[in-house]
């Protein structure tokens, strides 16, 4: 009878143990206890605060940098004749590196001190999740002199996940903008000579519009092209990091320890749930054999009566 009991016993603590180490596997796996936050600050360049707000943020900034380089071209005039002549390409250079450090604190300054160090300038900065659940998006504005050297130092920061380096000529562009632009200022200086002949008020009036619409496309065209000018030359870095290994020492204790309550309420209840059945089919047999009892007996009534009958 001990050994029974022993052996029902260890088949109930298995049960246990398979429905503990089943919902231990569950919580590592979803990363329960982990600290996820949605806490998000989005920064420009200007350094002025454009949202503070307690939801994931999806903004995705673009800053457009170009740079240019002169190459030396040697063209044959005719049989005798060569001629050099500097042509200049507009290209932009965009890099994209994401990486993860569990010393954030240390990483992140490393990288505002490469910022400073090649005279780079943030123009882009999103900060996300609480510590130990961190993550920085930072758009880097980068000499053409230094974007070279600022990759190779900043992939020494942390633990380098991915990176790619693209480079599109612009050079097309940059002339066909140009060109736009010169076609309005000759619209433009046309009109202007219109001014000084003699017309209808309403005429006068109309041209006057035209010449102010067609300014404000020059200026357009003028913003669009002082994109390229040397002064304002840069390359793009899109740097990320992400906050590990830090979220949370005690990690696994909280697994265990929320796996082990809810095996305890989970299986609780299905053992009660057993023993309520267990219990009512006891009851339920015990009345099927009671009315077998009954039954028997009056069937064996019966056949007295008939055997008495007979006689």
């Amino acid at each position: 009878m001990k050994q029974k009991i022993l052996k029902y016993l260890s088949f109930y603590l298995i049960g246990f143990g398979i429905l503990f180490v089943l919902r231990l596997i569950y919580g590592i796996v979803i990363g329960e206890g982990i600290v996820n936050s949605t806490y998000t600050q989005t920064y420009y360049n200007n350094n002025a605060l454009i949202e503070q707000n307690q939801m994931n943020s999806d903004i995705s900034f673009t800053k457009t940098n170009y740079a240019s380089i002169k190459r030396k071209v040697t063209k044959q005039i005719d049989n005798s004749n060569l001629q050099t002549v500097i042509i200049s390409q507009k290209y932009e250079k965009i890099a994209n590196l994401q990486g993860e450090s569990s010393d954030f604190d240390k990483s992140e300054k490393e990288i505002r001190e490469l910022i400073k160090k090649h005279n780079s300038i943030i123009q882009f900065e999103q900060n996300s999740g609480l510590k130990g659940n961190r993550y920085i998006e930072l758009t880097i504005g980068v000499p053409p002199d230094n974007f070279d050297n600022m990759i190779e130092d900043t992939k020494k920061i942390g633990i380098v996940k991915t990176i790619n380096i693209n480079k599109f000529d612009k050079t097309n562009e940059y002339k066909d903008l140009n060109a736009k632009r010169k076609s309005l200022e000759d619209l433009r200086n046309s009109l202007v000579a219109l001014k000084k002949m003699t017309g209808k008020i309403d005429e006068y009036i109309s041209l006057e519009n035209r010449i102010y619409d067609i300014e404000k496309e020059i200026q357009n065209f003028g913003i669009k092209l002082g994109e390229y000018d040397e002064e304002n030359e840069l390359c793009t870095l899109k740097y990320s990091l992400k906050e590990i290994n830090s979220q949370n020492n005690f990690f696994i204790l909280k697994v265990v320890k929320n796996s082990l309550e809810w095996a305890i309420q989970y299986y609780g209840i299905f053992t009660l749930i057993v023993l309520l059945a267990s219990i009512s089919i006891f009851f339920i047999l015990i009345i099927i054999e009671k009315l077998r009892s009954i039954a028997e007996k009056l069937f064996d009534r019966n056949e007295e009566k008939k055997e008495e009958k007979k006689s």
